[in-house]
């Protein structure tokens, strides 16, 4: 699990002093390889995401 820190002024995660683009589809946004809903993002300025190595 990972924490990603949404600074919503820029559109982009701060993860570990780097940036991951986030890009709006739709009624989603796509983060790496992820599709997270507005409401996440609007309720929280933070998500957590759980991929594998």
């Amino acid at each position: 699990m990972v924490k990603y820190f949404v600074n919503s002024s820029n559109d982009c995660l701060l993860i570990n002093g780097g940036k991951i683009n986030i890009k709006r589809e739709k009624e989603c946004y796509r983060v790496g390889g992820y599709l997270i809903s507005d409401d996440l993002l609007k309720n929280k300025n933070t998500i957590e995401v759980h991929y594998k190595n």
